[in-house]
């Protein structure tokens, strides 16, 4: 006969269930590639076209992204990861490759997703069709990963260690309607004058070369100077995050003077897919600045 108790079985339970959970850490850790703890976070720096990369969110966060770029289409009722249809396949959902990791970590961290980092995540989702559809879908998704998203309630934001913006397929007009959400947008210069709820709007995302085609070699044309740093000081005005993209991407002085130029005129994200350079680019401006 048995003298194993209850007690003592509730306690092997315990114990069991503690162990899992620790093996469950030590395979997130080891085998997802989380982030190393001495990543230094870079505020200035957006990974555009993630997915792209041969791990996916992993390689821009253990270079410090704060901002993370990612293409979604709805597909027989689940929103795959990918730029054009040919290259979707059904395991890089978004779920997979972005909420669920980004999920599991924040909660291996403390509530963070840098150590130390009070400043949001961006996780930039560009609805690439159907944006009301594309959205619906999302918004289903999005109360499972409420621990983590800022949200919007009743005209109250709540920080959170990610914040989820829509861009593309007139993504605000899908949320300007709606009183609670955990989802916010980016607009264009010219989006400004439409009627967009102020409290949506987190990002303003304007294409370089619709207002220039300087390449970081000579002079840059004094009107257009002017107008990018209007527009920066609009995007600043309604408290949004200023990004510039399709700016010059190919290594070299031309890509960094055009780089440098911007963060000096007050753009808040610098636009890249090359997380090495950009990476680079801003240790070497730091170490600059303490000369």
């Amino acid at each position: 006969m048995s003298c194993v108790t209850r007690r003592e079985r509730k306690s092997d339970l315990t114990k069991d269930i503690a162990m899992l959970r620790l093996f469950t850490a030590l395979f997130i850790s080891l085998f997802l590639g989380f982030p190393a703890l001495a990543v230094t976070p870079l505020d200035h720096a957006h990974a555009h076209n993630d997915y792209w990369h041969e791990r996916p969110l992993f390689d821009a966060l253990d270079h410090g992204f704060m901002s993370i770029e990612a293409d979604i289409m709805l597909r027989d009722g689940r929103l795959l990861v990918g730029h054009t249809a040919s290259e979707l396949s059904d395991e890089r959902t978004l779920q997979a490759l972005y909420l669920d990791p980004l999920q599991a970590l924040i909660r291996d961290q403390g509530g963070k997703v840098y150590p130390g980092q009070d400043q949001p995540l961006i996780l930039l989702v560009d609805l690439k069709q159907d944006g009301p559809d594309t959205y619906r879908a999302l918004e289903k998704l999005l109360p499972a990963y409420a621990d983590m998203l800022t949200s919007y309630r009743d005209g109250v934001v709540t920080p959170g260690a990610v914040t989820l913006v829509l861009t593309g397929s007139s993504a605000w007009q899908v949320l300007r309607m709606e009183k609670e959400r955990y989802a916010f947008t980016d607009a264009s210069y010219v989006e400004l004058n439409l009627n967009m709820p102020p409290e949506a709007m987190v990002m303003l995302s304007q294409k370089w070369t619709q207002i220039t085609h300087w390449k970081g070699e000579g002079p840059l044309n004094e009107n257009e100077d002017r107008f990018i740093r209007k527009i920066i000081a609009k995007g600043h005005e309604r408290g949004a995050k200023v990004r510039f993209y399709a700016t010059p991407d190919e290594p070299g002085p031309g890509r960094d003077a055009v780089w440098t130029y911007l963060l000096d005129a007050g753009v808040d994200l610098i636009n890249t897919d090359d997380l090495d350079g950009l990476s680079d680019f801003f240790a070497a401006r730091a170490a600059s600045a303490e000369k």
